[in-house]
């Protein structure tokens, strides 16, 4: 994991006063909704970002919001730099985290090094999340191959801590749950950014062609398409034929290659 050599500037926002409708938010609505059942929450937040050559986070548009104001996010903006726990999560993204907001006023980073240390910096978030009334939070994400996904669960009910029972759900439900989120998003990002009428090749094999791009079997395909494997199959052999790729998997650069 990248150290973090300038925690003032850690997270990176895409676009910090927007909050766009999210692609693919039935099927993580469902998700949460059962999710839910597990863990019980007051206010919900799921987000993605990347993490650049520098170890800093850039935290993408994809943003979704369960009972929380967006001002919310858009404060956390100027904050960042003092939040402790978002630090943690930065250099160990698969660790849940649960906090109660007042044991914020115990914690502070070291501006200088770069380093989680103690005391003093965290009461500006404590300050701000009960500002929102927020008295408990529960953090956990993963690191994957599509890049950085977290949700934060809070609660607004200061006798009501989230326990050690749901830090381990959480551990493991957690992860199942943004990756089925990451690996959706990305084929549809690929799908959406490919230029069909630039590409020597049909509607339905320009959709086959960016979800084997993006690493998907020939049979999940063809689950994802109701289509029969064999179909799949042989019209990769023909999108190989068109895009001239011989002896290797086709991936996304054989398609990124025909924009004008």
């Amino acid at each position: 994991m990248s150290h973090i050599t300038n925690p003032a500037s850690i997270f990176h926002y895409s676009s910090p006063t927007c909050l766009p409708r999210f692609l693919g938010v039935s099927m993580l609505d469902r998700d949460l909704l059962s999710f839910r059942d597990a863990i019980h929450y007051d206010s919900l937040i799921v987000g993605a970002g990347d993490r650049q050559s520098d170890g800093t986070i850039r935290i993408g548009s994809e943003t979704r919001l369960y009972n929380i104001d967006p001002q919310f996010v858009i404060d956390y903006g100027s904050l960042a730099q003092h939040d402790v726990i978002g630090q943690l999560f930065a250099m160990y993204p698969h660790i849940v985290q649960v906090v109660a907001v007042e044991k914020y006023r115990q914690l502070r980073t070291d501006s200088e090094g770069g380093h989680v240390c103690g005391i003093s910096s965290g009461r500006k978030i404590a300050d701000y999340l009960l500002r929102y009334g927020f008295h408990h939070l529960l953090l956990a994400g993963l690191e994957s191959s599509y890049g950085l996904a977290w949700t934060t669960l809070y609660r607004k009910n200061k006798n009501d801590p989230f326990t050690a029972e749901e830090s381990e759900r959480a551990k493991y439900l957690v992860p199942t749950l943004l990756y089925r989120w990451q690996s959706r998003w990305a084929v549809r990002r690929a799908e959406l950014s490919l230029p069909a009428t630039l590409l020597p090749l049909t509607a339905r094999e320009v959709q086959i062609a960016a979800l084997k791009a993006n690493g998907l079997l020939s049979k999940n395909i063809a689950d994802r398409l109701n289509l029969e494997t064999s179909t799949v199959e042989d019209t990769l052999k023909k999108i190989k034929r068109r895009l001239h790729v011989v002896g290797r998997k086709l991936c996304a650069e054989d398609l990124q290659k025909f924009r004008g």
